[in-house]
């Protein structure tokens, strides 16, 4: 097993509850403006954007926590950004760890149509 120290999908997980903050302080700067007749397009927009900056930064970082921890096992992950989540298995066992977890499988059945072709490798 090789051991890599650094786990980067911390970074982008703060950067994504950063971003979260950020857009439900411009929706409530946004409630504020309306309240007193002014326009909250400005802001509506700057929420709009950091919804979505927080939804690609929080798949970043599940993505990259998932393959830190295949290669803290030595185990290669494949497939799609589901298929590699359930893997985790088999990182988690060989890193001697607790493996009985995962995707239930009504949750995977629903993801895999959305999601499956859109983040496939």
């Amino acid at each position: 097993m090789t051991t890599h120290g650094y786990n980067g999908s911390h970074v982008l997980f703060r950067q994504a509850k950063a971003r979260a903050l950020a857009a439900q302080r411009f929706a409530e700067e946004a409630a504020q403006k309306r309240v007193v007749g002014d326009s909250d397009m400005e802001r509506r927009q700057r929420e709009r954007g950091a919804v979505i900056a927080t939804v690609i930064l929080a798949q970043g970082a599940a993505e990259g926590y998932v393959n830190w921890v295949f290669l803290q096992a030595g185990v290669t992950g494949s497939g799609t950004w589901i298929d590699r989540w359930a893997g985790l298995r088999n990182a988690a066992a060989a890193l001697r760890r607790e493996h009985k977890f995962g995707l239930e499988k009504e949750r995977r059945n629903f993801f895999t149509p959305f999601f499956g072709a859109l983040f496939a490798v």
